[in-house]
């Protein structure tokens, strides 16, 4: 897994606190789920479909699996979890952990062997290249949505308190 941690968003994050632990993280990972959008989309446009007939696979758990072409690119999703007790386990690995927002290939057996290849044939990588090709857009476009969803969440307090 590859972390990503932002420095100098110390206004933004003040902005964040005083939201409060309702609204805070919902907002932060709003805009966390909004700027790994462009590494999804690379990661569809460049992930390799094997060609030929459809087959039937076990996988860890003993279940069968039936894989088609176009298979591993229909597994390509986001997923996010909040942190809203603020403790450390199995899917935080410290209380300071907020949110954690993964995007890959989710559910799919062959995907390691896809991205890092075996003895017997060369990876294919996209995962990573993706990544890569696109952290300066991810980082910028966090600090622009996670600005765009503090201001809404503030102007609509302030309604709210008009009220």
């Amino acid at each position: 897994m590859i972390e990503v941690e932002i420095k100098g968003l110390d206004i933004l994050e003040q902005q964040l606190i005083s939201l409060g632990n309702d609204i805070g993280p919902k907002a932060l990972r709003s805009a966390a789920m909004a700027a790994m959008e462009p590494v999804k989309k690379d990661m569809l446009a460049n992930v390799p479909i094997f060609e030929g007939e459809s087959r039937k696979v076990k996988n860890k758990k003993d279940q069968t699996v039936t894989l088609y072409p176009g298979f591993m690119k229909s597994r390509i999703k986001k997923r996010s979890r909040l942190n809203r007790k603020g403790r450390a386990g199995r899917h935080f690995k410290n209380q300071d952990t907020t949110v954690v927002v993964r995007t890959g290939v989710f559910r799919v057996p062959y995907v390691v062997q896809q991205e890092f290849g075996t003895t017997r044939h060369s990876g294919k990588p996209f995962i990573r290249p993706a990544l890569d090709k696109n952290i300066h857009v991810v980082t910028n476009l966090f600090k622009k949505k996670l600005q765009q969803r503090i201001k809404f969440w503030l102007r609509k307090r302030q309604r709210e308190s008009k009220r």
